[in-house]
């Protein structure tokens, strides 16, 4: 992905977490999120067709957690316990930080994205320490 695609949905979904907290998803104007990212419409609308669009993207980048991805990547020098935890915090304290935003997901009827995020992200811990929990492998996990 080029750098100034990437920078531009970064802005588009800076403005939506902005933008959503305050008011509801469904009333939230293609201008008024591209006047708050500071992107044009044909920017938007070369990546999406409508704000719903934009929060199912946006949930699919980042499934409930930092927009930093680097706190999903493990650091040699961290043990795996401490890592999962850090991971899970960061999560739950993105949807204690954003309750707003997430209320307004289910209002507009994105409520199956925002659980099926959630149990991929419960999913992902779990399947990083399935031999810690007793199982064989993440098939068995999984039945």
């Amino acid at each position: 992905m080029k750098k100034t695609m990437k920078f531009s949905k970064a802005c588009m979904f800076d403005a939506l977490l902005h933008l959503a907290g305050k008011e509801d998803i469904r009333k939230i104007t293609i201008s008024a999120l591209c006047a708050t990212a500071g992107v044009s419409r044909t920017t938007f609308y070369r990546h999406y067709g409508t704000i719903l669009d934009l929060a199912e993207d946006y949930l699919n980048v980042y499934p409930f957690g930092s927009n930093t991805p680097e706190i999903y990547e493990k650091k040699p020098d961290t043990d795996m316990q401490t890592w999962l935890n850090d991971r899970l915090r960061e999560s739950l304290t993105f949807l204690k930080e954003n309750r707003s935003f997430i209320m307004n997901l289910f209002r507009a009827g994105l409520q199956v994205k925002v659980l099926e995020n959630f149990s991929s992200l419960i999913k992902g811990l779990c399947r990083e320490r399935v031999g810690e929990l007793g199982f064989e492998d993440e098939y068995e996990l999984s039945a």
